[in-house]
């Protein structure tokens, strides 16, 4: 249990530490908001947080076997809750290498995530439909994800296209 508070506290010290890209979406500490909201950042390329939710919604969603998608871009990570179509016959693994390979070059973040637990799905598409809504979503309610997340999912590490 020991090994396992430590590997949670390290991970999330590497989020809290990694730097965020400018072309990236992210979630930043606004002023304007209670100490510890968090609110969507603009993109100083064009489009923004909300377009790359969209698109990357529209990636994941044309895979066979998902049938609704939901996205929290958070630092340098990218948490995706997948419903399964109901008449997707494969595993969880193959459905969850399929979104790997589709996120692959198509956002600037490092870590990604592929949730199928009911549960956790729930918990992104909630901050992810405030995000949408743009509505302002709290730091503690993001590292409470990223912890419950870590311990049930084994990240991928995406390969940056040059």
């Amino acid at each position: 249990m020991k090994i396992k508070s430590v590997y949670v506290a390290s991970i999330i010290t590497a989020f809290l530490l990694t730097g965020c890209n400018n072309q990236s979406a992210e979630i930043k500490n606004s002023a304007n908001n209670e100490p510890g909201s968090y609110e969507t950042n603009q993109l100083q390329q064009p489009g923004n947080i909300h377009d790359t939710h969209r698109e990357i919604n529209r990636q994941i969603e044309s895979i066979p076997g998902v049938a609704n998608a939901s996205v929290v871009l958070y630092g340098d990570s990218i948490f995706i809750g997948l419903k399964k179509d109901a008449r997707y016959q494969g595993s969880d693994y193959s459905l969850k290498q399929k979104v790997k390979q589709s996120m692959q070059g198509l956002a600037r973040k490092n870590i990604l995530y592929v949730v199928t637990d009911r549960d956790l799905y729930n918990r992104i598409d909630k901050i992810s439909q405030r995000i949408q809504n743009r509505k302002p979503v709290g730091n503690r309610e993001l590292n409470t994800l990223m912890n419950q997340v870590g311990l049930k999912v084994k990240p991928f590490t995406l390969i940056q296209k040059s």
